[in-house]
């Protein structure tokens, strides 16, 4: 699957269209780094689960989006690992 995948974000390099990559996998870092700056491009991922590698295409353009928090893809809340700044905690969320 990853070489199919891979070989997708290759072949939208030539093609004028915007590219979202829902993965947490550096396997395509190399194949999404060429596309980032030329067009809109999107990462759909868990934050705390991501390649580190996709902090430096970040910083350069690429969109981030959490798959929960961002795209609600999910009808429950996750058992995430979650860092809470103290003014938004409320213990009732947790009893």
């Amino acid at each position: 699957m990853d070489i199919a995948i891979q070989r997708t974000l290759v072949e939208l390099g030539s093609r004028e269209a915007d590219v979202m990559l829902a993965s947490n996998d550096g396997d395509f870092l190399p194949q999404l780094e060429p596309l980032v700056g030329g067009r809109r491009t999107g990462l759909v991922a868990f934050q705390e689960f991501k390649n580190t590698g996709f902090l430096a295409l970040i910083q350069r353009g690429l969109e981030f989006f959490d798959l929960e928090y961002d795209v609600a893809a999910f009808n429950e809340r996750l058992p995430r690992i979650r860092v809470i700044p103290i003014d938004e905690f409320d213990p009732a969320d947790f009893l």
